[in-house]
C-alpha cells in the first residue's frame, strides 16, 4: 500500500512521517503531566502541605511539550505539503514525459477521459494521502501503539478493557478492503463514462442539432450523471457506515475501562493515580486511533490510485538509443503488424528510395495509414524490420526517428495559441522571416494576412475557429519550416473543396521538393506521377510499379482506376 501511495519511493515520506509522529508523541506529554497534577492536587486535598514547585515543574513541562508539539507540526506539515505538491507535480510530469516515449499500442483501449482521470484525479488522491492521510494515519497508530503498550504494562486488566474493541474494529476494517476496492473501481468506472459523454456531448453538438438528436444524447448524458450520482452516493454511505461502525467498536474501551476502573478502585484493587492516567490519558487514544483508522479507508483508495500509475509507468517505452544516418532510403522486410489482435499487416517486404514519391493507395482497411505509422514508428511491428538508411528503427532513438519526418495527416490539428506559434510549433529557434516564407509556401499567408491580426490572431482548440483548408495549409507550413529529409502524407487533401484542394497541392509541392515522399492517397489521379505506386489489399503489397505499367495490368489499381473515373459521371437524381 505505501509503495503504490508513494509510487515507488517509500523513503522519501520517513522524515515526515517522524516528524508527525514526534508531534503527536509530545501532544501526549501535557495530559500525563496534567494527570499528575491532578493526582497530587486529590491526595493532598485534606490540607496537606502543597509542594508548589512540584506543580511549576509539571505546569514547565506541559508548556514545554506544548511548544515542541507546534515545533513538530510546522516541521511536519513544511516537509509533507512540500513532498505531498511535489509528488504530484513531479508525477504528473514523468507520467506526461513516459506517455510520450510509448508505442501508441500501449494507449490501446484506453480512452483520453481515462488518461486524464490518472493525471488529474489518480494524483490528487496521492497527494491528499500524502499531505493528510497517512501522517496521521501514522502518527494516530504510533500513539496508540505506544499507549496501549504502557498501560498494558501499568495495568494488564484495564489495558485490556480500554482495548477490547480494538481487535474488532482492524478486522471489520480488514474484511471490508475488498468491497472497498470493488466499489470505488466501480465510481472510477462511471465517473470515466460520465467525463467521456461529456466530451462527446460538447464536441458532437454541431452533429447532434443537424440530425435533431441532441435530446436523445442530452437523455443519455443525464443518465450517465444520474449514474455517477448514485454511485457515488453508495460508496459514501457504504463506506461511512462501516467506518462510523468500527469507531463506534472502538470506542466501546471508554466507557469499559470506566466501569473497570470504578470497579476496581471501589474494590481497593486500583491505586487513584492509576485510575487518573487512564482517565486523562487514556481518553487520548481513542482520537488518533479512531481517526487511524478513518484515514485507512482514504489510503486503500490512494493505493488503487497509485497502482493505476504505477502500471502507466511500468509500460516499456520504446527502445532503441541509435541516431540515424544521413540516407534516407527506406527498407521494409518481412514486416507484420496486429492490432488488438486483428491482423492488420502480413508480410510486407519493400523498398522505398530515395528522394523518390512513393504513394501507398489501395481500398479502405488496406492498411495504408498504419504501414505510415509503423514507417514513423508511432507503432513497432510485431514481426520484421523497418531500417531508415541502413540502421533498423527498432535500434534507434525515438525522438531521433522523428527528426528526420515531417507528418501531415488526414485532420490537422492546431493548439489553441497564436497562428504564428502553431506553424513554427517544434522550432523554437526559427526567426520571424522563416516563419513568414513557409506561410507564403503554404499557401497560408494572403489569408492569415486577411485576419485583423494577422500571425498573432488566436486559433481555437484544435483550430476551431479555421477552416479545414486554413488548418491543412498551417499544417503544411509547420512541416516545411521543419524541413525533414522525410516526407508522411497521409490522405492530406482528401477533406478539402476543389479550391482548397488545388491551393494545398501546390502548397504540397513545394513541401516535397528534394524530399523522400510517401503518400496515402484516395484519389489515384493525385499520383499519376509518383515515381512508385504501392497497391495495398487486406493488410498485403498486392502490385507495385508505376502508373503506366500498373494500367497494363488487369489488377487491383486499375480495376480502381476504372472506378473512380466512373464516378466522374455519376449524378445525383431526384
Amino acid at each position: 500500500m505505501i509503495r503504490n501511495i508513494t509510487l515507488g519511493s517509500p523513503g522519501n515520506i520517513s522524515k515526515a512521517l517522524i516528524l508527525n509522529i514526534l508531534a503527536s508523541v509530545a501532544n501526549l506529554i501535557p495530559f500525563i503531566a496534567l494527570a499528575k497534577i491532578v493526582e497530587y492536587l486529590f491526595l493532598n486535598r485534606a490540607g496537606g502541605a502543597i509542594d508548589t514547585g512540584l506543580l511549576w515543574r509539571s505546569f514547565c513541562v506541559m508548556a514545554v511539550f506544548l511548544i515542541a508539539t507546534w515545533v513538530f507540526e510546522n516541521l511536519a506539515a513544511k516537509y509533507t505539503y512540500e513532498l505531498g505538491y511535489k509528488q504530484a507535480a513531479d508525477g504528473r510530469i514523468k507520467l506526461a514525459d513516459h506517455i510520450r516515449k510509448l508505442p501508441l499500442g500501449a494507449l490501446a483501449g484506453k480512452s483520453s477521459s481515462e488518461i486524464f482521470d490518472t493525471l488529474m484525479n489518480d494524483f490528487f488522491k496521492i497527494e491528499t494521502a500524502i499531505t493528510h492521510e497517512l501522517p496521521q494515519f501514522f502518527s494516530g497508530l504510533c500513539v496508540a501503539i505506544l499507549c496501549s503498550v504502557l498501560f498494558l504494562l501499568i495495568d494488564l486488566r484495564m489495558g485490556i478493557a480500554m482495548l477490547v474493541g480494538l481487535p474488532l474494529a482492524v478486522v471489520l476494517l480488514r474484511l471490508m478492503q475488498n468491497f472497498q476496492q470493488r466499489i470505488y473501481l466501480k465510481a472510477k468506472e462511471i465517473n470515466i463514462k460520465e467525463a467521456e459523454g461529456i466530451n462527446e456531448y460538447i464536441s458532437t453538438i454541431k452533429t447532434l442539432k443537424a440530425y435533431s438528436s441532441v435530446e436523445d444524447s442530452f437523455n443519455l448524458l443525464t443518465g450517465d450523471i444520474e449514474n455517477v450520482k448514485k454511485t457515488n452516493i453508495e460508496h459514501e454511505r457504504g463506506l461511512g457506515s462501516l467506518i462510523t461502525l468500527s469507531g463506534m467498536i472502538l470506542r466501546i474501551g471508554l466507557p469499559l475501562m470506566s466501569l473497570v476502573g470504578s470497579y476496581l478502585f471501589l474494590a481497593g484493587d486500583l491505586a487513584i493515580d492509576t485510575f487518573l492516567m487512564f482517565l486523562f490519558v487514556g481518553t487520548r487514544v481513542f482520537d488518533p486511533l479512531e481517526l487511524a483508522l478513518a484515514n485507512y479507508a482514504g489510503l486503500q483508495e490512494a493505493s488503487v490510485s497509485g497502482e493505476r500509475i504505477l502500471n502507466l509507468l511500468n509500460a516499456e517505452p520504446m527502445p532503441g538509443q541509435e541516431g540515424l544516418g544521413a540516407h534516407n532510403d527506406i527498407d521494409i522486410d518481412q514486416l507484420s503488424f496486429s492490432y488488438c489482435d486483428s491482423s492488420v499487416l502480413e508480410d510486407i517486404t519493400l523498398r522505398i528510395n530515395e528522394n523518390e514519391l512513393t504513394a501507398f493507395v489501395g481500398p479502405s482497411g488496406s492498411g495504408k495509414s498504419t504501414l505510415v505509422k509503423l514507417i514513423s514508428r508511432f507503432y513497432d511491428p510485431d514481426q520484421g524490420t523497418i531500417k531508415v538508411g541502413g540502421i533498423p528503427l527498432a535500434e534507434a532513438d525515438p525522438s531521433k526517428v522523428m527528426e528526420k519526418f515531417s507528418v501531415v495527416f488526414q485532420e490537422a490539428y492546431l493548439f489553441k495559441d497564436t497562428i504564428y506559434n502553431n506553424i513554427k510549433f517544434g522550432r523554437e529557434d526559427v526567426s520571424e522571416e522563416e516563419v513568414i516564407r513557409a506561410a507564403k509556401m503554404a499557401g497560408a499567408y494572403d489569408f492569415i494576412m486577411q485576419k485583423e491580426k494577422g500571425f498573432e490572431t488566436m486559433v481555437g482548440q484544435a483550430g476551431a475557429t479555421l477552416s479545414g483548408g486554413e488548418k491543412q495549409r498551417i499544417s503544411i507550413a509547420r512541416a516545411i519550416l521543419k524541413d525533414a529529409p522525410i516526407i508522411l502524407l497521409d490522405e492530406a487533401t482528401s477533406f478539402l473543396d476543389p479550391e482548397n484542394e488545388r491551393i494545398v497541392q501546390q502548397a504540397i509541392s513545394n513541401l516535397i521538393k528534394n524530399k523522400t515522399v510517401i503518400v496515402v492517397a484516395h484519389k489515384l489521379r493525385s499520383v499519376v506521377g509518383a515515381d512508385k505506386i504501392v497497391v495495398l489489399n487486406q493488410g498485403r503489397v498486392v502490385e507495385v510499379g508505376r502508373h503506366d505499367s500498373l494500367m497494363e495490368k488487369d489488377g487491383l489499381y486499375k480495376a480502381l482506376w476504372t472506378y473512380q473515373e466512373k464516378s466522374k459521371t455519376w449524378q445525383m437524381t431526384a
